[in-house]
């Protein structure tokens, strides 16, 4: 069964003061008429079990848990997991592989952030098909890659390798001569941070390469409640999830995209997506972020 993970604890700081610690980006109707979060959910709903979601996960700030409540009233209370530590993305994924592990061992999970932006639903679904047969097939960590269409220094960058879905290295944020060289050669996509693999595959790995983080989870049984989640992210350490396992594996692959995505990262870049055509700002987002690239 395939299970979805939105990824939402994000206090959404690059984008104040329209986002605010108490109702962060991912919340905000920036981008047309529904938040981001609401948009990402809508965007995978097929995934779900007709009108049910019980496969549905959200991993967020503890204080956000309302706010996950009101924009995805479809998603079971005991489905959102509230962090009650900012631990960075591989604690949450754990915690999350944990508990789906524990209701199907075949279990396949996507996990996507919650405040990105894509234009072509149907390609988008279908890189995703793909992602999840090559996760089957392959026992792999699938890794969404976008095809550049600029050089831009505002991502890390996926080297592919000699095979199909190979990859050779992930590379951090380059300086624009660098970028500019990653996108002309065609051999590199933008890190997209978006996911697909069998849980059990990624705990396999997060015991080989962040033990200090599955020690924890495997401390966790099968009827996690608040205690144990408290405990939980008390004590785990904060890494993300590409350089605590990405960087670090031999077992990954990169499935290539190019269905019209952004991540919606600085005022910058929503301006440019308005400057294209491609989205349309409400007045008061416009407002704000013209103020606040003139600063």
């Amino acid at each position: 069964m395939i299970h979805i993970l939105i990824m939402a604890g994000g206090e959404g700081v690059r984008f104040k003061p329209l986002s605010t610690p108490q109702r962060p980006k991912q919340f905000i109707n920036i981008i047309g008429a529904k938040s981001l979060i609401r948009q990402t959910f809508e965007r995978v709903s097929s995934f779900g079990e007709g009108n049910k979601f019980d496969n549905f996960f959200v991993g967020t700030n503890a204080r956000y848990i309302d706010l996950v409540r009101k924009e995805i009233p479809e998603i079971p209370l005991e489905n959102i997991i509230g962090e009650t530590a900012k631990k960075n993305t591989a604690p949450c994924i754990g915690f999350a592989a944990h508990l789906i592990s524990m209701k199907d061992p075949d279990a396949v999970m996507i996990c996507l952030p919650s405040d990105h932006v894509i234009f072509n639903q149907e390609l988008f679904l279908s890189t995703l098909r793909t992602a999840i047969n090559v996760a089957i097939r392959d026992k792999k960590l699938v890794t969404l890659g976008i095809t550049p269409n600029s050089a831009s220094t505002e991502y890390g960058y996926i080297e592919k390798g000699t095979t199909e879905y190979s990859v050779k290295r992930f590379v951090e944020k380059p300086d624009e001569a660098r970028a500019t060289q990653y996108a002309a050669s065609g051999n590199y996509f933008w890190n997209s941070g978006m996911f697909v693999w069998q849980a059990r595959t990624i705990l396999d790995e997060m015991a080989q390469h962040v033990p200090e983080l599955y020690n924890e989870i495997s401390r966790l049984g099968r009827n996690v409640g608040m205690p144990e989640m408290i405990n939980f992210f008390q004590n785990v350490p904060s890494i993300s999830i590409d350089y605590g396992v990405m960087e670090r594996s031999a077992n990954v692959a990169v499935v290539p995209g190019d269905f019209g995505w952004s991540d919606v990262g600085t005022w910058k870049s929503l301006k440019e997506l308005a400057q294209s055509g491609r989205i349309e700002l409400r007045e008061e987002v416009r407002q704000v972020m013209e103020e606040q690239l003139r600063c």
